[in-house]
């Protein structure tokens, strides 16, 4: 394992001449195991490099139910000299890191990062601006938008000035930088040279403009411009997929909590993140689909191919459930989901959305299943807790599960209670055990359940690094609980 020194023979080690045997030989290495990150950049391209864990607290390896600490052997793995296929570490989320547990088949682990970002982001400059004067090629027709986009400082502007009317054949606005909404929720950060900057035309979810302006520096250039003509896209492509909404539906109405709410909607964006399933991107169509539908044919354009962004096609019937809880902050309402979901290449051919993956059924925290809302749930923190889920496909690639903390939505004038995430954990078994004093009596969470079918080819050796389309996902958020004395 890198980092990892391998002592030599004793006679070798001390200088002891040895001629009146057989040459000496090294020990044999003993047992190691590590985990490798690379941080895995999203922007108007993919930068791939490795994620620096030296400010990072320490992970923890379990061997014989004994944790271990690793250390840093290289700038983006730690390792241990022990036998282990699971490990617990922390990663460098916004705004505070994630606990992870990962517990795969091979000593030898390794994992993405994904962020949607450029490399070394640093903030929008204040005051910042972008100034768009753009001539169109028809004039604005009724339920068309303008929205402007970068790609790799992740913002989004929806235009709304009274340029936007009907008939007109030009847009002139000048708006505040700061008015734009950060897509990662992150403050906002500047756009660089590598960048794409887009502003795009819409009817209703069809893409059916584009102009992409020249990149630039912003710290250097606080007063961007998009300037121009404003282009009709070539919709010369077509989407075709095989959907089952029905199936879909029964499936979801399995699990418990049933959900009270259903969708059956599919999307289609140009996604620079496309090999991890990211959906950010240019949305290129979009619509709901019938319960009684059988497929999906629409058009969209091949334009952003050129860039490497390929056209993900994600198909996702949605359950919903909204309980009305009392928890510390009052009664309050919370919406949990169920959902199963195909992502897809579209630039393949013709599709099959199936959903191969299991729809999760029932979750249980330390055998108290997790099928109703408002549960107290007694518990002593201070162990590790099981916690397991059943689904209706048993084969699956990986597994997950993501502890929720509920938290006010706004600390003044709370009006729901929204999920924090305090833990994730990933295997290739539906069991999972959650780490002594993660949990804490008093508080409410919510935990998901969630299977995954393809997407990693080299599981069975570690490696999550390997990504590739298709990959299918289904999930289930249990009841809301309250964590109480045992």
């Amino acid at each position: 394992m890198p980092g990892l020194v391998t002592l030599m023979g004793c006679a070798q080690l001390f200088g002891i001449d040895n001629t009146s045997g057989p040459a000496a030989q090294p020990d044999a290495p003993g047992p190691s195991s590590s985990l490798t990150v690379d941080r895995y950049s999203v922007g108007a391209t993919i930068v791939q490099a490795p994620q620096d864990l030296s400010q990072l607290t320490a992970a923890q390896f379990f061997a014989s139910d004994e944790a271990i600490p690793g250390t840093v052997t290289a700038a983006n793995a730690w390792s241990v000299p022990a036998d282990s296929t699971s490990v617990q570490f922390e990663l460098p989320d916004f705004p505070t890191p994630i606990q992870r547990t990962l517990a795969l088949p091979d000593e030898t682990m390794s994992t993405l990062f994904g962020v949607l970002e450029h490399p070394n982001p640093t903030p929008a400059p204040a005051p910042s601006s972008i100034a768009i004067s753009v001539t169109l090629p028809t004039p604005i027709a009724a339920g068309e938008s303008y929205q402007v986009h970068t790609l790799g400082s992740w913002t989004q502007f929806v235009m709304a000035g009274p340029d936007i009317v009907v008939g007109g054949t030009a847009l002139s606005e000048t708006y505040d930088f700061a008015t734009s909404t950060s897509i990662t929720g992150r403050p906002l950060e500047a756009i660089t040279p590598d960048d794409a900057v887009l502003l795009l035309r819409f009817a209703g979810d069809q893409l059916t403009g584009a102009l992409v302006a020249p990149p630039y520096d912003q710290v250097a250039n606080p007063s961007g411009t998009i300037t121009g003509t404003l282009a009709a896209v070539q919709l010369d492509q077509t989407l075709s997929a095989a959907i089952d909404p029905a199936t879909a539906l029964a499936r979801m109405g399995s699990a418990q909590p049933a959900p009270t709410a259903t969708s059956t909607n599919w999307s289609l964006v140009a996604a620079p993140g496309y090999a991890i399933a990211s959906t950010s991107g240019v949305l290129l169509n979009a619509a709901a689909a019938a319960p009684t539908d059988t497929s999906v044919a629409a058009t969209y354009t091949s334009q952003f191919m050129a860039n490497d962004w390929h056209p993900v096609f994600t198909w996702a019937p949605t359950g919903s459930h909204v309980s009305n809880v009392a928890f510390g902050s009052g009664t309050l309402p919370v919406t949990t989901f169920t959902q199963l979901v195909d992502f897809m290449d579209a630039s393949t051919g013709p599709l099959s959305a199936n959903l191969p993956a299991g729809q999760p059924l029932a979750i249980s925290l330390a055998g108290t299943p997790l099928v109703t809302d408002a549960l107290a749930v007694p518990l002593d923190v201070t162990q590790r807790l099981d916690v397991s889920f059943t689904a209706d496909v048993a084969d699956n690639t990986l597994y997950q599960v993501d502890v929720f903390l509920l938290v006010p939505n706004d600390p003044t004038t709370p009006t729901a209670y929204v999920f924090q995430n305090v833990m994730a954990m990933t295997g290739v078994t539906a069991d999972f055990t959650i780490p002594a004093n993660t949990l804490q009596v008093g508080s409410s969470y919510v935990i998901r359940a969630v299977c995954l079918s393809g997407g990693f080819p080299a599981v069975a050796t570690g490696d999550l690094t390997q990504r590739a389309l298709p990959l299918a996902e289904g999930l289930l958020d249990s009841g809301a609980f309250t964590v109480t004395a045992p």
